[in-house]
């Protein structure tokens, strides 16, 4: 409806159309509504900066965890039954 580009109504028309006239193949509307209720959230917690912070501080805490390299470590290990080799110097 050129809101977002108001020089060019259709500048973003191949994308409305991809979603809404030739299917969602890819299913980015699957959650949008919960997209935007999370977005929401999001919203009303970033007007609170301590609680904001807080947050963010306990995000990147936790996210070692979720590494990447101790996922494959993992999958290394328990799946594949492989040893770790020594790295040279």
């Amino acid at each position: 409806r050129g809101y977002y580009a108001k020089h060019d109504r259709d500048h973003f028309r191949p994308i409305w159309d991809s979603l809404l006239s030739y299917g969602d193949r890819f299913f980015h509307l699957a959650d949008f509504s919960s997209y935007i209720e999370a977005n929401a959230k999001a919203d009303v917690l970033f007007s609170k900066p301590l609680e904001w912070h807080r947050r963010a501080l306990l995000n990147l805490a936790r996210i070692g965890w979720f590494s990447s390299d101790r996922t494959v470590q993992e999958y290394s290990r328990d799946v594949w039954h492989l040893e770790s080799v020594p790295l040279k110097k």
